[in-house]
């Protein structure tokens, strides 16, 4: 009697098959993981936008009262304003009060070596040529050197609206702003975003300031307390 050979093919088809389909299982799960873990990063990217989205309409209403309570009293100066049960810590600035871009020569190297700048003499160069016909906006200024010290301060001692360095004295906390109509006015969220504007207060209650300029970052912690001015009769 003959015996029947089986086929070696037939012999593999139930292993193959199981071999497949661990395949496409792992194919499956492996596209499933990877778009689960896009859904997190899109999700936390809408959340950090969401929560930028807010933190901006928070602090525009801030600043609106802000600049309504300075067009009514300069002097005021208040340090804290707030809105619909949010507060904001406000810092005001006089820009007359501070040093033109090109005027930056009259700054002691000694001066912006205090605040971190690695190479004092090419930032002074940078601000130096500066092109006339390019605005030096607030985030430019903060942008011209790493050092967190410099991004913090740069804007309360240089301004494109500012004066000759023999007719500024650079701007501190306590400076006198009474009839200032040209202001830096910041205001903060604690331990989240700044708002920095830079603006002209008006006589028109329905927009007590115009923005010329503005700077929206977060900043992930208080930011370092600034130096001193520097002398710029030329005393170091």
């Amino acid at each position: 009697m003959r015996r029947s050979i089986p086929d070696p093919q037939g012999q593999n088809d139930e292993g193959f098959a199981t071999a497949l389909a661990m395949s496409v299982s792992l194919a499956i799960s492996l596209t499933a993981a990877a778009l689960l873990v896009r859904a997190e990063v899109d999700l936390r990217i809408a959340r950090q936008a969401l929560d930028r989205s807010r933190a901006e309409y928070k602090l525009d209403a801030l600043q609106a009262v802000a600049a309504t309570d300075l067009a009514k009293d300069a002097d005021a100066r208040p340090a804290t304003v707030s809105f619909s049960g949010t507060e904001g810590a406000v810092h005001v600035e006089e820009e007359a009060a501070k040093l033109l871009p090109a005027s930056a020569a009259a700054l002691p190297e000694s001066w912006l070596a205090g605040l971190g700048v690695k190479n004092p003499k090419s930032l002074k160069d940078q601000l130096i040529q500066w092109p006339a016909a390019k605005a030096l906006t607030l985030a430019d200024l903060a942008s011209l050197d790493p050092s967190p010290l410099w991004r913090a301060c740069a804007a309360s001692f240089i301004s494109e609206r500012g004066r000759s360095s023999n007719q500024s004295t650079a701007v501190v906390s306590g400076a006198q702003i009474a009839g200032a109509k040209l202001l830096r006015l910041t205001v903060s969220l604690s331990g989240s975003y700044v708002d920095d504007r830079i603006v002209r207060l008006t006589a028109d209650a329905a927009e007590p300031a115009v923005v010329l300029d503005r700077h929206f970052y977060r900043q992930s912690a208080a930011p370092p307390p600034c130096p001193a001015p520097p002398d710029l009769e030329g005393n170091v």
